[in-house]
């Protein structure tokens, strides 16, 4: 079977109508290129029947392994290990004053993006007692607006006009 023509099981299809159950791979523009180009070399009797896949190159040969010396000595193991320039032994004392020195600096940093924030808050009004203080008021204002709505009769608009006619705004 042509290797790219892989994707339809080959017993009892018709390349002409090839059911989903049969396909493992939905066929793209590419696969059925390659199918109209197999069936016209597949039809035509002028073409050779011994014609072969191209055979890949071989693979290059890798370099020989050069031999090691036989008078390098190996490095002892303990020596090795305490030249090792990340094993820092630390006593207890260094580590709590890193420790902290770190948690110091985290508090500069953590007060630093606070206030800065902050500042971006206040440039743009949003401050928490101010917003705290518009909603009180605007639920006051709301409820009064709508009880007096329901004992009155009047809208929200038609009230806002009364008092606006009331002071002599309008």
């Amino acid at each position: 079977m042509h290797p790219q023509l892989a994707f339809a099981n080959s017993s009892n299809v018709s390349f002409n109508r090839i059911r989903r159950s049969q396909t493992c791979i939905r066929p793209t523009t590419t696969t059925r290129v390659a199918v109209r180009r197999w069936r016209a070399t597949a039809a035509d009797p002028e073409r050779p029947k011994n014609i072969q896949p191209p055979t890949p190159d071989p693979l290059p040969e890798p370099p020989a392994q050069q031999e090691s010396q036989p008078d390098a000595q190996p490095v002892p193991d303990a020596q090795f290990e305490q030249q090792v320039p990340g094993k820092i032994q630390l006593d207890e004392l260094t580590i709590a004053k890193q420790r902290t020195v770190l948690e110091e600096y985290s508090r500069e940093l953590r007060q630093k993006r606070l206030e800065e924030e902050r500042e971006a808050a206040r440039i743009f009004g949003w401050v928490p007692y101010a917003e705290t203080l518009n909603g009180r008021l605007a639920m006051f204002f709301l409820v009064t607006g709508l009880l007096t709505e329901y004992w009155t009769g009047y809208t929200l608009p038609e009230q806002v006009e009364l008092m606006l006619r009331t002071l002599g705004i309008i």
